[in-house]
């Protein structure tokens, strides 16, 4: 007999993947394109400091010219290098925000067959590894499980932790290990703003196509529909 059950229906879609997609629509396009232009911050650096600054070096306007494009450079990669750090943490919001709401469906949806609340990652994976049927099938469905475990809700996970702990941690290592676009050899390479003297500190690279991929991982499990039941009483202790 089948004992516990998560619900799935479009209410759950409503309440939970409006504000993802709304959480990414503020991280693709109002954040980023802040950075889309560093040549008009360029020129912005370089005016104000001659207008401070300008007039230190009397007439003697090539050196100040010089003087104001080195100051200029220097801001401008630093304006540069708030990029990876902004789409980095950002994606490490999302995850939190995903993490926030599985804990809000699966603790109401099961209150009556947990004694303690889930609130950590590790024992979220292994209750959802117990829900195999679905209502109406006469065998075993992974919608469920499959979807959870998809690898892009998974590199999204992991990048999160990168973030936190940088690159002697595990996470970091297993994006190694699983080949994902953010550690991707040729794109680190391409990408000057990474590494350990960058300001995230982190060899990582996110990128919109990135945001784009983990809002929709997020929204497949979200739009799954009917009732996952496990095939014994669920307890967490």
């Amino acid at each position: 007999m089948y004992k516990a059950y998560i619900h799935f229906g479009t209410w759950v879609e409503d309440i939970f993947q409006k504000p993802v997609n709304h959480y990414c629509d503020i991280l693709i396009n109002r954040i980023d394109p802040i950075f889309a232009k560093p040549d008009e911050e360029f020129e912005r650096s370089a005016q104000e400091f001659m207008e401070v600054a300008g007039s230190w070096y009397g007439d003697d306007v090539y050196e100040a010219g010089q003087a104001a494009h080195e100051h200029a450079f220097e801001t401008v990669w630093q304006f540069v290098e708030m990029r990876p750090v902004f789409l980095a943490t950002g994606v490490s919001g999302l995850f939190h925000l995903f993490e926030k709401q599985l804990y809000r469906h699966v603790n109401r949806e099961l209150q009556q067959f947990l004694t303690t609340k889930i609130s950590d990652w590790r024992s979220i994976q292994q209750l959802i590894s117990q829900f195999k049927w679905k209502v109406g099938d006469d065998k075993e469905c992974l919608d469920l499980i499959n979807t959870f475990n998809d690898q892009n809700l998974r590199e999204l996970r992991l990048v999160a932790n990168a973030v936190k702990h940088g690159e002697n941690g595990r996470s970091y290592h297993d994006l190694v290990n699983m080949r994902a676009p953010v550690v991707d050899a040729a794109r680190l390479r391409d990408n000057g703003t990474v590494g350990p003297l960058s300001v995230l500190n982190v060899n990582l690279s996110v990128q919109i196509d990135d945001v784009i991929r983990y809002r929709n991982a997020i929204g497949r499990f979200w739009s799954l529909k009917d009732a996952f039941w496990a095939p014994v009483a669920i307890k967490h202790e």
